[in-house]
């Protein structure tokens, strides 16, 4: 049966120029877009859109003897294709790796910075180290820096020698004493402090000696390594409560 008039809409492609038939319901189902299937060009045919004047009916061809009724030949139709719009997606570019030499040369630099820091704030402790003292000697001759006096008074022997009167004041008590430097390098004379106890231990006097207040006028400062000095610690007697008494370094 063929279609109504108001059933039957040609559509023509704003691209191509391409005519072709549509239907209301195709175009309901759309809302209005359809797809050229010349160049699949989407477009709009609500404005492009018009009504199709009946088209009059072809005759049919005589008839021979040796050739039947003539068919009616149908229009050829190209059946849009209705599309919806597709979101656009914008693809990521992939971040390019850094160069291996380049972050090699980063965690090398990264190292030596943190080893620069701990070896300074280790300055003052591994600088007394012999086995680290030749490092700190040659770096702070270098930048400048100056080495602290090296120092160990855990290898510095004292020997406690007799303790006797002398006459006349300030010092009638003298404490004799032995000071070695058991180190391998030279270090400063230390202070010492001396303890004067009772005979049950309590403690009766006590004084610290820096190295000026025992050492002749013009001796050396330095110990040298593996000698003896003698030395005197003089004091007030505090009588005869103090029956002994205790030297420590300091």
């Amino acid at each position: 049966m063929p279609e109504a008039a108001a059933d039957r809409l040609t559509a023509t492609c704003p691209q191509c120029g391409t005519r072709f038939r549509v239907t209301v319901e195709q175009l309901a189902v759309a809302n209005g877009r359809v797809r050229c299937g010349a160049c699949l060009t989407i477009f709009d045919c609500g404005d492009l859109i018009s009504q199709l004047e009946p088209t009059p009916a072809k005759q049919p061809a005589a008839a021979t003897e040796d050739q039947g009724p003539a068919a009616e030949q149908p229009t050829p139709i190209k059946t849009p294709v209705v599309a919806a719009r597709r979101p656009h997606r914008r693809q990521r570019r992939p971040r390019e790796p850094l160069p291996t030499g380049l972050m090699a040369s980063g965690y090398a630099a990264a190292g030596i910075l943190l080893g620069s820091l701990v070896f300074a704030l280790q300055f003052p402790v591994w600088s007394q180290d012999p086995a680290l003292r030749g490092i700190y000697e040659m770096v702070c001759a270098a930048v400048g820096c100056d080495l602290p006096t090296q120092r160990s008074l855990a290898e510095i022997e004292i020997v406690n020698g007799p303790a006797g009167s002398r006459t006349g004041p300030p010092d009638p008590l003298v404490l004799a004493l032995e000071m070695t430097n058991n180190a391998p390098f030279r270090q400063p004379f230390p202070a010492l402090a001396a303890r004067l106890t009772t005979v049950d231990g309590s403690t009766l006097d006590e004084r610290q000696f820096e190295p000026k207040d025992y050492l002749p006028t013009g001796h050396s400062r330095q110990m040298t390594s593996e000698r003896t000095v003698a030395v005197e610690l003089r004091l007030e007697d505090p009588g005869p409560e103090a029956v002994s008494y205790e030297l420590s370094v300091l």
